[in-house]
């Protein structure tokens, strides 16, 4: 599940108004929704510590440190990683698989496997990552571009079926199942000490649901300031 990105979801509530209730010196209920219809919708309820989300983004709850509130953290404005931490349950989890990040992020790893330059090792990358492979890693047989410039043929081998089965994955259990259920495959070099953490990404709801409260925050305040 890769992240929507700010400019999406900003375009997701460009026609979105904001509508506070104030229940009571704890209880506060934000609606965030275009008029007449559902689409995107976000449900806030603001308890003590705690948010409580619904509609038609999932739901998820936040125990955080402080009292919550519509404009509390001067308006919401904290880090994403930050604020993923106090989340206590979602829909989809605290963390979502990315394709993208965990072959960038392989490629990386693996860098130091390779005596060439950055422009062979790429080559040699592109061609792995456009096969597919699977298990037909007969390595004498394959021709991958500058083969000849990997520190050992253990080294290419591991990167071939952890770039392959990342971008054949659809989730971090998956692709930790199929390595480890590939006979190929040898952990040679302490792989789950630092690749089990390959495409983890965190839950772009999460983003969403901060992006949100910002942009009420800053719809809400303005109105306070005409009103004043």
């Amino acid at each position: 599940m890769a992240g929507y990105g700010i400019d999406t979801i900003k375009r997701w509530f460009k026609n979105h108004v904001a509508e506070l209730k104030i229940l009571n010196d704890e209880t506060q209920v934000l609606i965030w929704k275009q008029p007449d219809t559902r689409v995107y919708e976000i449900d806030f309820v603001f308890f003590k510590n705690m948010v409580y989300i619904t509609g038609d983004m999932r739901d998820a709850v936040f125990n955080t440190t402080w009292h919550t509130s519509w404009n509390c953290n001067k308006g919401w404005r904290i880090d994403l990683s930050y604020f993923a931490s106090k989340l206590s349950c979602a829909t989809y989890g605290k963390y979502a698989w990315d394709s993208r990040k965990a072959v960038e992020y392989l490629v990386e790893e693996y860098r130091d496997c390779f005596d060439g330059d950055d422009y062979e090792y790429l080559d040699a990358i592109a061609y792995i990552a456009d096969q597919y492979i699977e298990d037909e890693y007969d390595l004498e047989v394959i021709e991958i571009p500058y083969k000849e410039s990997f520190n050992d043929e253990r080294s290419l081998l591991q990167m071939c079926l952890t770039i392959n089965y990342a971008l054949t994955s659809s989730s971090t259990e998956e692709f930790e199942n199929s390595l480890k259920s590939c006979s190929d495959f040898e952990d040679f070099n302490d792989f789950w000490e630092w690749g089990y953490c390959c495409g983890k990404v965190i839950n772009p709801d999460i983003e969403v649901y901060l992006v949100a409260l910002q942009m009420a925050y800053d719809q809400l305040s303005s109105k306070v300031r005409q009103n004043l």
